[in-house]
């Protein structure tokens, strides 16, 4: 009857190891999963905050420069995205590197400059320009970096 006894011992004290060590790992892979999918959540925040500035920059160069004709009520509403947007790019570069990289965070830090020069001789029409290429060139690094950062590898977007 002890040898049995052992025999039970042993195996509940593996069974317990044993469920100890996989319910561990599966918490670490759960936070792990949930901290990736926060990051791109904040990534992807970002990238359409700015996807929408440049629209309003772009839509409102054409309709200056170009002299196309488009809405008041349109203008209001690409002028309060680009508001939006830019209030969701500086807070993501006050926080810094706690849910991006720090070069994201120093990329949008350098855009909210750029974005805060004017023209000296106050041509407005160059500042949209100015503005818009310094967001296009924000949007590609922020998108490049943020493929590194999420390990977004090309084969997730290759064609069948």
């Amino acid at each position: 009857m002890t040898d049995v006894w052992k025999t039970l011992l042993i195996g509940l004290g593996v069974s317990l190891a044993t469920a100890w060590v996989t319910v561990r790992l599966s918490v670490r892979q759960f936070s792990t999963e949930r901290w990736w999918e926060r990051q791109a959540e904040t990534y992807s925040a970002v990238v359409e905050s700015l996807a929408a500035m440049l629209y309003a920059l772009e839509r409102d160069y054409e309709r200056v420069v170009e002299d196309r004709q488009i809405a008041e009520a349109e203008i209001t509403e690409l002028w309060k995205h680009f508001a939006d947007g830019r209030k969701l790019i500086e807070l993501r570069a006050r926080t810094g590197a706690f849910a991006i990289s720090e070069p994201v965070a120093a990329e949008l830090r350098q855009l909210i400059a750029k974005l805060e020069t004017e023209n000296r001789e106050g041509n407005w029409i160059e500042d949209l320009d100015n503005h818009a290429a310094a967001t296009r060139h924000a949007l590609t690094i922020v998108v490049k970096l943020a493929k590194q950062d999420l390990r977004v590898s090309r084969r997730f977007f290759r064609k069948s």
